[in-house]
């Protein structure tokens, strides 16, 4: 659990930068491709002496390789562009909402446990409330909307993703920061056609906007997606995705404070919604943290 939860933070600050960045200094396309690059470098050079072996190895389990790429560049794709269109706690509400309530599902329909029913009418319920207190709120452009959709595909992408990564992480025996490193080849071609005309490019050139290109290479595409594999891994999609819930209130706290646009209901809905997400895995965790410890004390 501790994975996910570093996740979630680094998740939150990512967005409200992101936001702040493609509104005011680059192209949301450029941005991507160069902190992408850095990424890739990154992942590439800490497996320098394992790329043969990682390489064939994932092509052995290339259905699950490949459902990935693509599901990670629609994710990045529509966070990027998504986060420029709408507040950054709106579009992390309705990304992970979506994603924990298939989570929710998937869970359901293995285990049949009753209070996944309540999490996910609570979950629904609050999401409307959110989404409504936001539209009612703040002035509305044809944008908003876009970036709402965009936050919704990203939130079926990433579930997506987490099922493609947990599958290739079972059946080819890659560790974390090798699957990781494998993600991002479709994300470059794609930002290359939406890069903005050459001279905008050149305009974009300065070590302050360099400085942002590093800032979330690391916040958004390296850090926080090695945690997020160790947690799939460890506690595995659905599970992880539940967990994930906690993650637009303490966006909107982040947001709050960096934006200045506190909203007491907005904080409230929030962390409702993510205390009835959280809870019954969190208490799962604790009971069993508690029944580890009392087999040690008997041994």
């Amino acid at each position: 659990m501790t994975y996910s939860l570093l996740y979630i933070l680094l998740t939150a600050f990512s967005a409200v930068f992101i936001h702040g960045a493609t509104n005011n200094y680059l192209h949301p396309a450029l941005m991507l491709f160069c902190s992408t690059i850095l990424a890739i470098v990154y992942f590439h050079c800490i497996n320098l002496h394992q790329l043969g072996f990682m390489y064939r190895t994932a092509w052995q389990a290339k259905k699950y390789w490949i459902g990935s790429m693509l599901a990670v560049a629609v994710i990045w794709l529509a966070s990027v562009y998504g986060l420029n269109f709408v507040a950054p706690s709106v579009f992390v509400l309705l990304y992970f909402a979506m994603n924990c309530l298939l989570g929710i599902c998937f869970d359901y329909y293995k285990n049949k446990t009753p209070y996944l029913l309540l999490m996910g009418a609570m979950l629904i319920i609050c999401t409307i409330a959110l989404v409504g207190c936001f539209l009612h709120f703040n002035q509305i452009t044809h944008l908003t909307y876009l970036g709402i959709l965009l936050s919704l595909i990203g939130g079926i992408a990433v579930f997506v993703y987490s099922k493609q990564s947990y599958h290739l992480a079972t059946k080819s025996n890659l560790k974390a920061t090798q699957i990781v490193a494998i993600r991002f080849w479709l994300i470059l071609p794609l930002t290359a056609i939406l890069a903005p005309e050459p001279h905008h490019i050149l305009n974009s050139l300065s070590w302050q906007n360099a400085g942002i290109v590093i800032i979330v290479a690391l916040v958004s595409l390296i850090i926080p997606i090695f945690f997020f594999m160790k947690a799939v891994i460890k506690i595995g999609p659905e599970k992880n995705a539940i967990l994930c819930g906690l993650t637009p209130a303490i966006t909107y706290i982040i947001e709050a404070y960096a934006l200045h646009s506190y909203n007491s209901l907005m904080l409230s809905l929030n962390l409702i919604t993510g205390f009835f997400i959280a809870l019954p895995t969190l208490v799962k965790f604790l009971k069993n943290q508690r029944i580890a410890s009392q087999i040690a004390v008997f041994k």
